[in-house]
């Protein structure tokens, strides 16, 4: 917007240059005019040119923008998902727990009612052994788990900070665009104050 109020501006002081050519009637002033336009059709390429530079920095910027935003989003749902695994696991703790605990009950009631009967106990004793290899199984594995999601949580810490640090750099960019955008209308303003002032020059 404000690059097409300069172009517009430009425009003005153009069509007041010509028209103070034609009033002019000596060639001293008709060859002024002449490099006063030439010098305005300077500043328009400049203009021009700082334009596409900002285009392209504004769009460079919001690319980066868009590609820390994915690369966040995926290292969170990957996190979510080692999360659910490690709660799959405890659950999975607590069912062989109270499958280990009511074979034990068991066990102890055959033991009590069941004396004379020592194969029926040694069967259920050699059930209780497999139900806490089965727990200490199910405890090993929590524990890789947890170390896999401290490792990932790791991970993704400094994927983390790698997105901010790739944010703070578009954030920079966009910085350096605004700046190239402020000289631009200043070239604009200065080159407006310079035709007016020529114009007034010449009426």
């Amino acid at each position: 917007e404000q690059a097409r109020r300069s172009m517009d501006r430009l425009q003005t002081a153009q069509e007041s240059l010509e028209e103070a050519r034609r009033k002019a009637e000596s060639q001293e002033v008709a060859a002024e005019l002449a490099a006063e336009q030439q010098r305005a059709a300077g500043l328009e390429e400049q203009l021009d040119g700082l334009r596409a530079d900002l285009q392209a920095h504004a769009e460079e910027s919001e690319e980066s923008a868009r590609s820390a935003a994915r690369k966040l989003e995926a290292a969170q749902d990957e996190t979510s998902g080692l999360e659910l695994r490690a709660a799959g696991l405890v659950a999975a703790e607590g069912e062989a727990q109270a499958r280990w605990e009511a074979e034990e009950q068991q066990a102890c009631a055959l033991r009590r009612d069941c004396g004379d009967l020592r194969d029926q106990v040694e069967a259920a004793q050699e059930c209780q052994a497999r139900e806490r290899r089965e727990f200490e199984a199910t405890q090993q594995a929590e524990a890789r788990c947890a170390s896999e999601l401290d490792q990932q949580r790791r991970q993704t810490e400094d994927e983390c900070r790698q997105l901010r640090d790739d944010i703070a750099s578009a954030a920079r960019a966009e910085s350096a665009a605004s700046k190239e955008q402020a000289r631009a209308e200043q070239h604009a303003r200065q080159a407006e104050a310079d035709r007016e002032r020529l114009m007034g020059q010449l009426l």
